[in-house]
């Protein structure tokens, strides 16, 4: 279906993670899936890494749905 990802944007400091999601199938686009996917993967983070003071989140300008979510 898709994937979430994480990275550290400022690397050994571990104060920005920078986060991502894709789901590859444009029939399953616009129906509510990366809403719920972006919620979800948030809490996870937040729990992981409870002292983040910073999450980026960066998408293509092309893309009005992930803007609109973000």
């Amino acid at each position: 279906m898709g994937l979430v990802t994480a990275y550290w944007e400022d690397e050994d400091l571990k104060q920005w993670i920078e986060v991502g999601m894709l789901i590859y199938d444009a029939s399953l686009w616009s129906q509510g899936i990366e809403t719920t996917a972006l919620s979800e993967w948030l809490h996870y983070l937040f729990v992981l890494f409870d002292y983040l003071p910073h999450i980026g989140f960066t998408t293509w300008s092309g893309n009005k749905g992930m803007q609109i979510l973000g």
